[in-house]
């Protein structure tokens, strides 16, 4: 397939081969049979879709490198109304006259050619000088083309640029997408929803690509449905925990797409554990937010995460009073342990002052005691 869309994409006329390239590349089936996942994270920082990545914009995402030798990563989440799309094409370091991000979701029944596909591209076109074009492709044909000069779904949005981040430091092209729920039937948003997806990255003159699922065929090559990949709808749980030490309690807040149990805080430990449950195999997240005065680093020793009794990474944030800590696994079952540096003391700081006035008051009251007393012989 690529080799056909590489052709198109050298001809003269270059436009219109292209088109029919992404018209084709929409006749995908739902659900598809290769095995291949990916999926989305209910959404936690808002996105500005502007071809740009904003620092910390999408930390809170699904992601999954999806390999090729344009080096794209994606980036998935969700809300209640839209699906949000990055992908970031690492090793796409040049500005051609097209580069083409193109997504492709089947709506329809599991059917070869049923003329129920919803397609999605970006692409960079040199005599335009942008990234701005949205081409929407339903049922096999051009929707909110920019040459046809029609109006948009409302709430959809796409935009191309060329910049760094945090994946690629060096100037590439980025693509990201917004797009509405009710063009994705059967999807509302809910946890556990999925569809079937085809990814495709492209760069005209250095003909770097990715594809996604790797190396799949399509319906007229007769192996389209067992290839597609499957986009899947992850649900997200917000819980608050109790952390009590002597008579003070603080609260520990954990948003996670995991099961959350057996939370425990231990100041000894200097450290907060808890399970983290869900079904085998498939990705995991948490994200902790813990407040500074009950737990936190210090200049000499970072936070330390631990799942299963082993290191691993973590994306750090903080603001004056908490810290948040963001890490991801594969779900069994886990035991996660966060251990700090400093820990809310035997007798916290505030109270250190107040006992010093007491024995103050204590040593004063003994000593005029025990000057009033006579020692008889």
């Amino acid at each position: 397939m690529i080799k056909v869309l590489v052709k198109n994409l050298r001809s003269k006329l270059f436009i219109v081969p292209l088109i029919a390239s992404l018209l084709l590349l929409s006749a995908l089936p739902v659900k598809g049979q290769s095995g291949d996942f990916l999926y989305s994270y209910v959404l936690v920082k808002p996105v500005t879709i502007d071809g740009a990545v904003g620092t910390g914009e999408w930390a809170d995402a699904y992601k999954q490198y999806l390999g090729g030798n344009a080096s794209t990563f994606i980036f998935i989440k969700h809300d209640s109304d839209f699906l949000y799309i990055l992908l970031d094409v690492t090793n796409d370091t040049t500005q051609d006259n097209v580069d083409i991000g193109y997504l492709s979701f089947d709506i329809g029944e599991r059917l070869i050619w049923d003329l129920e596909e919803q397609g999605f591209s970006i692409y960079y076109y040199a005599p335009w000088g942008n990234y701005t074009k949205m081409h929407t492709i339903e049922n096999h044909k051009i929707c909110c083309h920019p040459e046809f000069n029609q109006t948009k779904h409302p709430g959809l949005a796409g935009e191309g640029g060329f910049g760094t981040s945090p994946d690629g430091p060096t100037n590439h092209t980025i693509f990201e997408f917004k797009i509405p729920f009710y063009m994705l039937p059967p999807l509302t948003g809910a946890a556990g929803e999925s569809v079937g997806l085809y990814i495709l990255v492209y760069d005209y003159i250095t003909l770097k690509y990715t594809d996604w699922p790797p190396g799949a065929t399509y319906p007229w090559q007769g192996k389209g449905l067992d290839t597609i990949g499957d986009l899947v709808l992850t649900g997200n749980t917000f819980i608050s925990h109790e952390a009590v030490w002597k008579e003070f309690k603080f609260y520990v807040y954990t948003l996670s797409n995991s099961t959350v149990s057996d939370f425990n805080f231990s100041q000894p430990d200097k450290q907060i554990s808890f399970n983290v449950t869900g079904d085998s195999g498939t990705p995991g997240f948490c994200n902790v937010t813990i407040p500074k005065a009950l737990l936190r680093e210090n200049e000499t020793q970072s936070w330390d995460v631990h799942l299963d009794g082993s290191s691993i990474s973590y994306i750090k944030a903080e603001n004056d009073t908490h810290t948040f800590l963001y890490f991801t696994y594969t779900h069994s079952t886990h035991y996660v342990q966060i251990i700090g540096a400093e820990v809310i003391p035997e007798f916290p700081t505030a109270t250190i002052p107040m006992l010093l006035v007491a024995l103050t008051i204590v040593l004063v009251f003994i000593r005029r005691r025990t000057k009033g007393v006579q020692v008889g012989h």
